[in-house]
């Protein structure tokens, strides 16, 4: 019988300890192949095949692939979203905030990649779908809040354009994930926080 990874699962937004270990393994299968080889590319046969069941074990919790996929999509992206806006409130000075949103994605990162990648390689024909609830809080809303806080402190560029600045924050974190998951950094993600956070600001007092 297949186990759920003892790796902080609990932690896991879309796992819950009280679903069966069926469903807990095919949500945790689902997204790791969502994230490795994109949505298109997996069947609900390859997912029941690597979650160790048959395709009715799937259908019992779901009634497609599809409304699997955007259960994932919603819990990890509003699970992502939350974390930052914790890790960065608006009462702290630009350079926290913008320390905060590094370290909280990164540690993130470290402890559920697959939902890092996953989200970020879907996000442009996901999100039209989320729900108003999910819709109400974004990470490029955020980040353009930060950088517009950030611009009336003085430490953002008074000539620089936050929408482009908003790509460029976006943009480094994610494809510094997409590196880190296949491996090629090989030190802790967490370690490269001060040095992304260089990167970042440097880029946004220009």
């Amino acid at each position: 019988m297949p186990t759920v990874s003892a790796r902080r699962h609990e932690s896991l937004v879309y796992l819950n300890e009280d679903d069966p270990l069926s469903k807990r393994m095919i949500l945790q299968t689902a997204l790791r192949l969502f994230a490795e080889r994109g949505i298109h590319a997996v069947t609900v046969r390859d997912i029941a095949k690597d979650a160790g069941y048959t395709n009715p074990a799937l259908f019992k919790y779901f009634d497609s692939k599809d409304s699997l996929v955007l259960f994932l999509f919603e819990h990890c992206y509003a699970d992502l979203c939350r974390k930052l806006e914790s890790g960065a409130p608006q009462t702290l000075q630009f350079a926290k905030r913008l320390r905060g949103i590094v370290e909280v994605f990164l540690n993130q990162l470290d402890e559920d990649p697959a939902s890092i990648l996953f989200v970020q390689e879907h996000l442009r024909e996901l999100w039209p779908r989320v729900s108003r609830k999910v819709r109400a809080h974004s990470i490029v809303a955020l980040i353009r809040k930060t950088l517009e806080a950030g611009r009336a402190e003085g430490a953002v560029g008074q000539d620089s354009d936050l929408d482009l600045l908003g790509v460029a924050v976006i943009g480094t974190l994610a494809q510094f994930a997409r590196l880190a998951y296949f491996g090629e950094f090989k030190k802790p993600v967490i370690g490269y926080a001060p040095e992304i956070v260089k990167i970042l600001r440097g880029l946004t007092t220009q």
